[in-house]
């Protein structure tokens, strides 16, 4: 039974971030980003 929670707790594990809400921020400054980028690009070619 051990086995199977050790197992379960490995594929759990965040890749490269040690913390899940280190994954929220980096995609919500993304989101951001392409925010900002999207309204320079339009504003620029418009």
């Amino acid at each position: 039974m051990q086995e199977i929670h050790q197992e379960q707790n490995r594929q759990d594990q965040v890749p490269m971030f040690r913390q899940w809400k280190h994954w929220y921020w980096f995609v919500l400054l993304m989101l951001l980003l392409e925010i900002i980028l999207f309204q320079l690009l339009t504003a620029r070619f418009s």
